[in-house]
């Protein structure tokens, strides 16, 4: 090969912006149409569909906003009030803070349960949620007789007619993010050290 050869010379340089576009099919001219205009229905949808669920009343769902404000305070206060209480030392200290923590309990639903009775009983699942309570601070109550009665016993959760854990029914009443979840404490009475069989 010849090495003094002169090479060609480079192309000018040119802008990309110089060249004419490709050319595009007048069929594919309607999609950016078609999307907007989907996206427009879709959204309508959406909105329409989250006013009627709103306003429609579900039958195991806890939604009268009067009621859902008093539960969200006071579960808060009850839930930290409970925190606060770890189960510790003898059978007998132990029996004491479960029933500390059920009073926490029961200042909660007493709060609840000072709202309009017909504004209680207009939305039914209420009743049944403060009953899911009793039923649970009955249960723990007995656990802690048992322990003062220096019982070797396990805190047996309450079941309903399914055979179900209640807690599981009593945190299924919100229609969104719960509103008021059973504190784990709650559930295991049991020392830190010690877990459940």
């Amino acid at each position: 090969m010849n090495q003094d050869r002169e090479l060609p010379p480079y192309p000018p340089a040119r802008n990309a912006w110089d060249y004419p576009p490709p050319p595009i099919s007048r069929h594919w001219r309607w999609a950016p149409i078609a999307a907007i205009a989907l996206a427009a229905i879709v959204g309508t949808g959406l909105i329409v569909a989250s006013v009627v669920i709103m306003g429609k009343d579900f039958p195991g769902i806890i939604q009268d906003d009067q009621i859902v404000s008093v539960i969200d305070r006071e579960c808060d206060i009850m839930t930290e009030t409970v925190k606060s209480m770890p189960i510790k030392g003898s059978s007998t200290e132990q029996a004491k803070i479960v029933t500390d923590q059920n009073q926490a309990i029961t200042n909660m639903l007493t709060e609840v349960r000072k709202l309009d009775e017909d504004v209680l009983k207009a939305d039914p699942p209420t009743i049944s949620w403060l009953d899911d309570w009793d039923t649970l601070i009955a249960a723990r109550e007995a656990y802690a007789e048992q322990l003062r009665d220096g019982y070797d016993t396990d805190f047996r959760i309450p079941r309903d007619t399914h055979g179900d854990r209640i807690y599981e029914r009593m945190d299924l009443v919100w229609l969104t993010s719960p509103v008021c979840e059973v504190p784990e404490e709650l559930l295991e009475p049991y020392p830190a050290d010690v877990s459940a069989v």
